[in-house]
């Protein structure tokens, strides 16, 4: 790949163009074709150039190339500035990658290139920004004199690279004198010619240790020329300092603590073998002196503030392997840390059995194995009945974890399992209480299907934090890696993993947090299905699908967040989490899939945003508490049973972009008073406003054709309705119980009605039938299809009671259907 460097800059005013667009369209001159004009722009590159270069008009040789996407190829040369300035050079519509090359007098080759650019009907113009891209090797000179503001750089270093990154072979970094407290000068008399960067590097201590940052600029060196340049940033890292609280302890001989940062270091604290206290064993550092919250063992990048840590101690002792045996703990009550280094043998780790066991349940013992070597495996029982261990570190050097090696140990809430470890015999934790288990290095998929059948075996009663953040390799948590793990409690993702699988989390009953990584791009389907006691989720901004029913039956689930990544929600994402109240999602969704939401009795309110086109079936079904609901004009379809079972839901609007509405849509939603039916929906399907129990009204718009089986089946308190001449057939059971309903208009377009339409409406005394000639009944829904088969049956103009005992009561049971 070519590596440009900006050295020419020179403004050109030109008639009729943007300033911000390489490309201008303008008014067609002549149908059919397209012409391009040539011009030099500026660049605003801090590239350092020497101290005096071509002039655009003093450039030689140009040539124009522009390469269709079809590789044919125009090409025109001009012999100065002067003709390419009043070129309009005719070419055939389309993209083009275009390039524009130039020399100097002095043999300098110049190019500047344009890819993809679009040539349109008419006259258009390409701004090119030339570089030079050939330098003799000749040696120039560089001075760069820098400013940089604060008070914390001790030392300021610089070198000389190639634009490879090499450093150049004479040019090794070196220390700058700084001047009037803030100002560095970087003289070099003989550079090679061609692009270079030199980098200053700012150091907040005199044994540049900490590094505050550093800071590049591009040069150019021409040959027998300065390139020179007066500069200044505006900001360097600022250095802050470590404190530490040791509480009586102190730190070992011969260690050097780290106690000053920037926001772009890492720092890892102290660690346990280089602090010491008689008597005592290190339990870790914290921010405050109450030893509240976990311990922190590093300080992040990004951190920027001083920071205090204090160091807290428990009763313990190091001992090495084979010194185990004067251990004595049968006096020890309360927590009390023992860590083992050395090579070890199953006899040690009989002997720490014992020792163990003997302190008692009173004891909460961390025995710490990590700093041991030559252990491979932790035999059957080899813990077994510890009641007083708390927590234990094992080292990477183990592979296996006998059959009960844990037993009964009810004290254990910690344990970290290396990667190492490919095997873990049955009942190994069983017995244990609420414990963590860490695993760290490289992860394998047969690590996670030891580990999944670990955690099962656990039960219910145990109470598990899995930490995965420490592993590496791991990419992705497979199809159904932890099913079933009931007493998983926690899980930490590591970053490397970029993918949850189906069923991945799914009847972990016991997981209470999960914590996604902003790796994560998908959540695969039914991830944490019946996952009861998860209370809350954020699902980071990497994820750009979320499968279906992933957070089905979270009963406990009070909130999520959906990032603005996600543009469609699957089907039944969320159904069953009857503990969700509320839910916001983004306006890059733009379909909602079915039964997303079913069941989500607790949801009281849900905005769905302008960007969302259609409503999939059951999506709300049985979200008993959600009482008001706004749909967008972007929606144009809402599925069936889309709000079946919305007991509390008190209005809706429906846009007038709504053309279709599916069976059931409102089914039982007894709260719901008045409902305006947008003249695009051309039918009410079967059961749209079935039990609808507190529908006084409705008004149907002359779209509407068709008015489907159990329309409005027991809207108990509609006490009429205005059927519109656009009608043609009324549906079985379409008003049945509608118990309040006392007249009906039946309009001349209507040709059938339905069996049982109008039965067990006892307060129903008045119809009007538009056309009284013509009307047949039969008990046969063939029949009735066909118009055959059927029974004349009069229709009164006048006794309008007549035809309402004919409809309700006497030919309730029958098919009508008109002939004319």
């Amino acid at each position: 790949m070519k590596r440009y460097i900006p050295i020419l800059i020179v403004a050109i005013s030109i008639a009729a163009t943007s300033c911000s667009n390489f490309l201008v369209k303008e008014p067609v001159s002549q149908e059919g074709e397209a012409y391009v004009t040539l011009a030099v722009g500026s660049s605003n590159s801090r590239t350092i150039l020497p101290e005096s270069y071509d002039e655009v008009a003093s450039l030689v040789n140009f040539t124009f190339t522009a390469t269709s996407t079809a590789g044919e190829e125009v090409t025109h040369s001009f012999t100065d500035y002067d003709s390419l300035q009043t070129a309009r050079i005719p070419i055939a519509p389309g993209t083009y990658d275009c390039k524009l090359s130039a020399t100097s007098t002095g043999g300098i080759k110049y190019e500047g290139v344009l890819e993809d650019k679009v040539i349109a009907l008419g006259d258009n113009t390409l701004v090119f920004k030339l570089q030079v891209v050939q330098l003799s090797t000749e040696p120039g000179s560089l001075e760069v004199q820098l400013t940089f503001p604060g008070t914390n750089v001790a030392v300021v270093k610089a070198g000389l690279y190639s634009i490879a990154g090499e450093a150049l072979a004479g040019f090794p970094k070196d220390g700058l004198a700084i001047s009037g407290g803030n100002t560095v000068t970087y003289n070099k008399d003989t550079v090679p010619g061609g692009n270079h960067f030199v980098q200053f590097s700012f150091y907040g201590d005199a044994d540049c240790t900490v590094l505050l940052g550093t800071h590049t600029e591009v040069v150019v060196i021409f040959s027998g020329k300065k390139s020179a340049a007066t500069r200044s940033i505006e900001s360097i890292n600022p250095m802050y300092t470590i404190t530490y609280e040791l509480n009586g302890g102190a730190f070992v001989e011969g260690y050097a603590e780290p106690d000053k940062f920037t926001p772009n270091m890492e720092i890892q604290l102290p660690k346990l073998l280089e602090v010491s206290k008689d008597n005592y064993c290190f339990l870790g550092w914290y921010e405050g002196d109450d030893f509240s919250g976990t311990p922190v063992d590093s300080i992040l990048r990004g951190t920027g503030e001083n920071k205090t840590y204090y160091a807290k101690w428990a009763l313990g002792k190091i001992v090495t392997a084979d010194t185990v045996s004067t251990l004595d703990l049968s006096s020890i009550s309360g927590e009390y840390r023992v860590v083992v280094t050395g090579a070890i043998t199953s006899s040690t780790i009989s002997t720490l059995e014992a020792t163990l066991t003997a302190a008692g349940e009173s004891a909460k013992i961390h025995l710490d194995l990590s700093h041991t070597t030559g252990l491979t495996s932790i035999g059957t029982s080899a813990f077994y009945g510890c009641s007083g261990l708390t927590s234990v570190e094992i080292p990477s050097s183990v592979t296996s974890i006998g059959t009960s090696a844990f037993y009964g140990c009810s004290g254990l809430t910690s344990v970290e399992i290396p990667s190492s470890v490919t095997s873990i015999g049955s009942y190994a934790f069983s017995g244990c209480g609420e414990y963590r288990v860490v695993v760290t290095g490289a992860i394998t998929s047969s690590t996670i299907s030891t580990l999944e059948a670990t955690l099962t075996a656990a039960g219910e009663s145990a109470k598990i934090h899995l930490d995965l953040s420490h592993t590496t390799g791991l990419t992705s948590i497979g199809t159904s890696a932890f099913y079933g793990c009931s007493g998983l409690t926690s899980v930490e993702i590591p970053s490397s993993v970029t993918s949850i699988g189906s069923s991945a989390f799914s009847g972990c009953s016991g997981l209470t947090s999960v914590e996604i990584p902003s790796s994560v791009t998908s959540i695969g389907s039914y991830a944490f299905k019946g996952c009861s006691s998860l209370t809350s989720v954020e699902i980071p901004s990497s994820v750009t699908s979320i499968g279906s029913y992933v957070f089905k039956g979270c009963s406990s689930l009070t909130s999520v967040e959906i990032p603005s990544s996600v543009t469609s929600i699957d089907s039944g994402v969320f159904s069953g989490c009857s503990g969700l109240t509320s839910v916001e999602i983004p306006s890059s969704v733009t379909s909602i899939g079915s039964g997303v939401f079913r069941d989500c009795s607790g949801l009281t309110s849900v905005e769905i945003p302008s960007s969302v086109t259609s409503i999939g079936y059951n999506a709300f079904y049985g979200c008993s508490g959600l009482m008001s609901v706004e749909i967008p004009s972007s929606v144009t379809s809402i599925g069936y049973s889309v709000f079946e079972g919305c007991s509390r839901l008190t209005s809706v609007e429906i846009p007038s972009s709504v053309t279709s509405i599916g069976g059931d849509a409102f089914k039982g939603c007894s709260r719901l008073t008045g409902v305006e039916i947008p003249s695009s929906v051309t039918s009410i399907v079967s059961g749209m406003f079935e039990g609808c129990s507190s529908l006084t009204s409705v008004e149907i718009p002359s779209s509407v054709t068709s008015i489907g089986p159990g329309a409005f089946m027991d809207c108990s308190r509609l006490t009429s309705v205005e059927i519109p001449s656009s009608v043609t057939s009324i549906g079985a059971e379409a008003f049945l119980f509608c118990s309040s309903l006392t007249s009906v208009e039946i309009p001349a377009s209507v040709t059938s009605i339905g069996c049982k339409a109008f039965y067990l409406c006892p307060k129903l005394t008045s119809v009007t039938f538009g056309d009284t000639t013509g009307w047949y009944v039969t008990s046969s829904s063939t029949d009735a299809k066909n118009k055959t088969g059927g029974t004349a049956v009069t229709v009164s103009a006048t006794d309008l009671a007549a035809n309402a005992r004919s409809v309700e009561y006497t030919y309730y049971y029958y098919y009508w259907y008109k002939v004319d």
